[in-house]
């Protein structure tokens, strides 16, 4: 495993649990973990022009790992080698994970019905990884590791679990009006594309997409698996500077385009929105 730099020393007071905010994102293969001063930006997820660099918000811990490796002990690595994560912080994790899948919140009320569910999709599931999030009139059914999710209990007692794209999708919904909205999120080569109709979900993904034409495509095909002509769906697209290049070559199709910014440009999406909620 490939260990990155903790830098809890250049902060002052940050072993005062009541000041700082704790937010860790868990992916396939990485773990990164901010602190955020409690009060800095709360309730302000968008950053005016998204130049704010969100100078309450420091990281304490990174770490990356192969893709072959034991995921679940490299997370537990990670964790136990910064001990900055253990403390009693008011916490938020992040799942960011391509392994979701939508239903009627009433099969979440079952386990039996939520690991069917899950499990024709993604292979046999334990329901003892299986964590799930509302999201409208949908539950969000997702796992990253085996074993993580009692680890996770364990370890960050009382801590609020989210699926990345289900933080960035209620973030999104509030934006909904008539008709169809399709909002993207493009940042290091993972792209997460919602479309609504109406303010109701009727689609939400997320895919790997190695430039711009990819993320695209992928936007594109999200309007026609749900019979919408591109012409007729506003798009509001945020994330990295490859954002900016697939709103640049959809104006011309679609019926209105927004740019969503974020109050810290410099980490993931959902991050920001937790640190900053």
């Amino acid at each position: 495993m490939k260990e990155i730099d903790a830098e809890t020393g250049s902060l002052p007071g940050v072993t005062d649990t009541g000041l700082w905010r704790l937010v860790v994102e868990i992916g396939s293969s990485w773990l990164g973990a901010w602190l955020n001063r409690v009060g800095a930006g709360d309730n302000a997820p968008d950053g005016g022009d998204g130049t704010d660099s969100g100078a309450s918000l420091r990281r304490v811990a990174r770490a990356q790992w192969d893709s072959g490796a034991d995921c679940l002990h490299c997370v537990e690595n990670a964790v136990y080698d910064n001990p900055a994560i253990l403390d009693d912080y008011e916490a938020d994790i992040v799942l960011t994970t391509t392994r979701y899948l939508a239903v009627p919140r009433t099969w979440a009320d079952s386990d039996e019905l939520s690991v069917a569910a899950y499990s024709a999709v993604y292979g046999e599931t334990p329901e003892e990884d299986l964590f799930a999030d509302d999201l409208g009139e949908y539950a969000v059914l997702y796992t990253l590791h085996p074993g993580l999710k009692p680890f996770v209990q364990r370890t960050f007692a009382g801590a609020r679990v989210c699926c990345h794209a289900v933080r960035w999708a209620r973030h999104c919904l509030p934006k909904c009006e008539a008709g169809c909205d399709v909002f993207a999120n493009f940042a290091s080569r993972m792209l997460d594309v919602m479309l609504c109709i109406d303010g109701r979900v009727v689609s939400l993904s997320t895919r790997l997409a190695a430039n711009a034409d990819e993320a695209l495509y992928h936007i594109a095909n999200a309007c026609r698996a749900a019979g919408v002509e591109t012409c007729d769906a506003a798009l509001h697209i945020g994330g990295d500077d490859n954002a900016g290049d697939v709103a640049d070559k959809l104006m011309p199709f679609v019926c209105s385009l927004s740019r969503m910014k974020y109050r810290d440009t410099v980490v993931p999406a959902a991050v920001a929105l937790c640190a900053y909620r």
